[in-house]
């Protein structure tokens, strides 16, 4: 079943959304209003797909929210929007969204467009072997070695979340600046601190450090 987080700040339509969601089966992971209260609920909670509002108040606009779930978690988007003329399309862009819908728009309308992103959203598996013995949990959100949890601060296991999602890619240095600093500037000390930080805790695992570009995860 596929589990969703609702980010939209006027209640009416914030219960509107949740009563198509749970209509169709789905599990409501969340109904929030900002970035913060989205990012507690997505690490507690198992989430596959976010309908965000793009112009939700607080530290972070519906864009940029999702933006950042998308980072962490790999998770779909379906974003809610009051317009759909260019300029709208254009700050959507920056996202990899799998459909739009306009206010106001029908219980019927939002239906098929959940029915088509459902179709399209790849649930991503329980658990993610990192190698030797490391084993990332999607259900709990928590990383462990032969059975035993390690203890990550918020920053690490948001940095640890986007190397799982790179697949062993490179994580642009941009890319770790507004997930994990959205809310204030980040300094390139901090960074480096945070990657040596997180690399120490798991000596296991195999880190590179891509001059100019950013980190990767090496697979096992």
């Amino acid at each position: 079943m596929l589990s969703v987080l609702i980010i939209e700040d006027e209640a009416m339509t914030a219960m509107h959304i949740e009563t198509v969601v749970k209509s169709m089966g789905l599990d409501v992971a969340g109904v929030v209003s900002d970035i913060d209260n989205a990012l507690k609920v997505a690490k507690k909670t198992h989430t596959d797909l976010v309908i965000a509002d793009i112009n939700i108040n607080g530290e972070a606009n519906g864009i940029e929210t999702a933006k950042i779930l998308k980072n962490l978690y790999n998770i779909g988007v379906l974003f809610v929007t009051s317009a759909s003329d260019h300029a709208t399309l254009q700050k959507i862009a920056s996202v990899e969204y799998l459909g739009f819908i306009t206010k106001p728009f029908s219980q019927k309308r939002l239906t098929i467009q959940l029915k088509i992103i459902a179709s399209k959203i790849i649930q991503q598996p329980n658990s993610v072997d990192l190698g030797n013995g490391y084993l990332f949990s999607s259900n709990t959100n928590t990383l462990s070695i032969n059975t035993k949890e390690i203890a990550l601060t918020t920053q690490e296991h948001a940095l640890l979340l986007l190397f799982i999602s790179a697949r062993g890619n490179e994580v642009l240095y941009a890319t770790i600046d507004e997930t994990i600093w959205y809310d204030k500037p980040s300094t390139l000390g901090n960074r480096r601190r945070l990657f040596f930080n997180l690399r120490k805790k798991l000596p296991g695992l195999t880190f590179e450090t891509i001059k100019n570009v950013g980190y990767k995860l090496h697979k096992l």
